[in-house]
């Protein structure tokens, strides 16, 4: 018996009950003085009582004091009454009974449905990363509706497509091309599209099947069918869906439980998003903050590398490219600066000034090959017999200048003699010949020649003149009332 027909018998007045007639037996009431009884309808009708039986005893009976007769000619009352109101009793109990086994499955089901959502709200907003939140969820709507399919489908309301990041068959995990939902919007695209839960009942009825586009994925097409939109502050996230294979498998209580679902994964899937676009947002910041890194070391090293560039031009540009040493450009502007620094520190600066003895002689001789590398050898001896911080410089063709910082004019005479010793000692290879040559050397010094740079090369190139007149292969240092070079002679 259905619970609908237990609910119309509970709803029969127990003092309706027809009874069979008593034949000659008379039924006295009492009396009922000035009483009226007004029943009230908007009570529920009363239990009937357990003494029903007494009660229809009591309707035989005379007033008191009165003669009492019995009912059914003075017999009791027969089999077939007696079993008519156990009946009616054991249905009565029944009812009540089956209404409180529902009632207690009711609260049960609600209190084990509040604890799964909690449960699933715990589980979603634990984890942020967009599988994980999809498989929590899978594992809890299976666990709770057992749906045969079920999927979740993401959607981009800027581009319209819809996305299945999860969808599962039958326990099988199964891959499903993205699509745009105007163009071929299926049931997926039509819970989108209205906002609201879809129900189909039975997608093989006719009336369905024309109303609706069906996308088959393969294999056995299922007839329940259960799709929930999920929305965050009126943003449509996508789509949970729940499926069956046998049809109208899905209660009201279970669509009711998978649109509560549905709140809460939308937050989850929303916050998975924000969090995964942060990420994205993160790495291409990250990428280009690599890129200006990688980008700032090519800048350095490009720096680095003009900056090379530049010394190396300035190398050429104030070195001697045949020896090495710098050139007459670089020493004028050294010679000045020194002279300045020596003008703060009151120190002194020893100048000396060479030139090779017969030096055309050995081109004519030997070729200008053979110069080139006599040339080459003075600029080795050189380099080889003064201080770090000397200027060494090739002054023009075969003549050399080298100023000291800090060495006094007897200083600079001393080490005027060494050089010219070691040079005449020196053979230069050549071809299977060794050359030799020897140098003329005049000394000045700064300030006792000179207020200015100028003034004391001048005074030096004056003693390499006077070191040549007398003979070559010696040094001179300039001394006061020395003759002025010749017109044409300074090397200035």
């Amino acid at each position: 018996m259905t619970d609908t027909e237990n609910n119309s018998l509970s709803e029969a007045d127990p003092e309706k009950t027809v009874s069979p007639p008593l034949v000659g037996v008379r039924t006295v009431s009492p009396p009922r003085v000035g009483v009226r009884r007004v029943r009230d309808k908007t009570q529920t009708r009363k239990e009937p009582p357990d003494d029903l039986y007494p009660r229809a005893l009591r309707a035989t009976r005379s007033s008191r004091g009165g003669s009492q007769t019995r009912p059914y000619g003075g017999r009791p009352p027969g089999p077939d009454l007696r079993a008519q109101q156990m009946t009616s009793l054991e249905m009565r109990a029944s009812f009540q009974e089956r209404t409180a086994s529902f009632q207690e499955r009711k609260a049960l089901f609600k209190e084990r449905t509040a604890a799964a959502l909690y449960e699933i709200g715990l589980s979603i907003t634990a984890q942020l990363d967009l599988k994980h939140v999809l498989h929590n969820l899978y594992e809890h709507v299976q666990k709770l509706l057992s749906p045969d399919v079920f999927y979740i489908a993401t959607y981009d309301d800027n581009t319209h497509i819809c996305e299945f990041p999860l969808f599962f068959d039958q326990g099988s995990l199964r891959g499903m091309p993205p699509r745009e939902v105007h163009q071929t919007p299926g049931l997926t695209g039509a819970v989108i599209l209205g906002k609201q839960t879809l129900v189909l009942k039975d997608t093989w009825e006719p009336a369905t099947a024309a109303q609706y586009q069906f996308i088959r994925t393969g294999g056995n097409p299922t007839r329940t069918y259960v799709g929930v939109p999920m929305i965050v502050h009126n943003r449509m996230i996508g789509v949970i869906s729940m499926q069956k294979y046998p049809p109208d498998a899905f209660t009201s209580e279970q669509i009711r439980l998978l649109e509560t679902i549905a709140i809460q994964a939308a937050i989850a899937i929303e916050n998975s998003q924000l969090f995964e676009k942060a990420q994205e947002e993160l790495e291409r910041h990250r990428e280009d903050q690599s890129a200006l890194k990688k980008a700032n070391e090519q800048l350095q090293a490009q720096i680095k590398q003009n900056e090379a560039l530049q010394v190396e031009l300035r190398e050429q540009a104030v070195r001697d490219p045949l020896t090495g040493l710098f050139n007459r450009r670089y020493l004028k502007e050294t010679l000045e600066r020194e002279i300045a620094r020596a003008k703060r520190e009151g120190l002194p600066i020893g100048i000396m000034i060479m030139d090779i003895d017969e030096f055309k002689n050995v081109n004519d001789s030997f070729g200008h090959t053979a110069g080139d590398r006599m040339l080459q050898a003075m600029g080795e001896l050189l380099r080889a017999n003064t201080r770090a911080e000397d200027v060494v410089c090739r002054y023009g063709g075969e003549e050399f200048v080298i100023v000291m910082p800090g060495a006094s004019l007897g200083i600079a005479f001393e080490r005027a003699e060494l050089i010219r010793i070691r040079f005449d000692q020196m053979r230069v290879p050549y071809e299977g010949d060794a050359l030799h040559a020897t140098i003329s050397l005049g000394v000045a010094a700064y300030p006792i020649h000179g207020t200015d740079g100028e003034d004391a090369l001048i005074r030096a190139d004056r003693a390499l003149y006077q070191a040549k007149q007398a003979g070559r292969n010696r040094v001179v240092a300039y001394r006061s009332g020395t003759k002025p070079l010749p017109k044409g002679a300074s090397h200035l």
